[in-house]
């Protein structure tokens, strides 16, 4: 089994910042302390996957979104989940236009975690969307 936790989270980096202009490519892994706001961060979680004698890969990929602001026009809360869904557009079942390279991405769906909330800072709000992806070698 080849592990496609990297080349997934590429893929979906890729995907997200030409389909969200509202972030561009402020669409991090690991993002700089000095990020400019909005920016979201990908991250993921991965098992191997087994069904009928096939391997694969499963990722719980995480996407949360970092906004600031009052909320009234730009920024804060209504930025963080306008952009959450703009990234639900973006990746929920678009197996077709997700490149992962290596690997065929069998499936990608939204799993049960979608929530917008103000950090403890108080100054941030955070949107999270969690997508489960089934990705085969």
């Amino acid at each position: 089994m080849a592990d496609s936790t990297n080349e997934t989270i590429k893929g979906i980096i890729t995907r997200i910042s030409a389909q969200v202009s509202d972030l561009g490519s402020r669409v991090y892994s690991d993002p700089p302390q000095d990020s400019t706001f909005p920016y979201a961060v990908v991250t993921i979680g991965s098992n191997p996957y087994e069904a009928k004698g096939i391997t694969d890969m499963e990722h719980i990929v995480r996407c949360q979104v970092f906004a600031r602001g009052n909320g009234t026009t730009k920024g804060g809360r209504r930025e963080a989940v306008d952009i959450r869904s703009d990234i639900y557009t973006a990746l929920n079942r678009q197996e077709a236009n997700i490149t992962i390279t290596g690997f065929t991405l069998v499936s990608i769906m939204v799993a049960p975690l979608i929530d917008a909330f103000k950090d403890q800072s108080g100054k941030t709000w955070q949107g999270v969307i969690e997508f489960r992806t089934v990705v085969q070698s």
